[in-house]
């Protein structure tokens, strides 16, 4: 499978928020067949590329936290995966937004625009 990672070499991240975020992302239970159900009930059949952003996501909350909001997250995945068609590409793959969607199969919350 093609991943594709983060550079975190650029982040500051406090130690704590790091563990707690990690801590919290642990406590979930999370696992791709729960993703996988989740998927096919929305009308979705996962794929590499649909794990690529489930795991750029899960990875942004890790690194970045919860207080980003859906306008900041949605820059960061299209600059990410821009080569690939960026936010274009990603509406592509996921019917109900990357956002919306993406977010919920990768078992994470963000908050809203304020």
């Amino acid at each position: 499978m093609n991943q594709q990672t983060l550079s975190y070499s650029d982040k500051e991240i406090s130690g704590n928020a790091f563990a707690t975020r990690l801590s919290d992302l642990n406590a979930q239970n999370w696992n791709r067949n729960k993703s996988q159900k989740l998927a096919k009930l929305e009308g979705l059949d996962l794929n590499d590329e649909h794990w690529a952003v489930i795991s750029f996501l899960r990875s942004y909350y890790l690194w970045n936290g919860n207080q980003l909001n859906e306008s900041q997250i949605l820059e960061a995945l299209n600059q990410h995966f821009l080569k690939l068609g960026g936010e274009e590409y990603l509406n592509k793959l996921f019917n109900e937004g990357v956002i919306a969607q993406g977010r919920r199969l990768a078992n994470i919350h963000i908050s809203k625009i304020i």
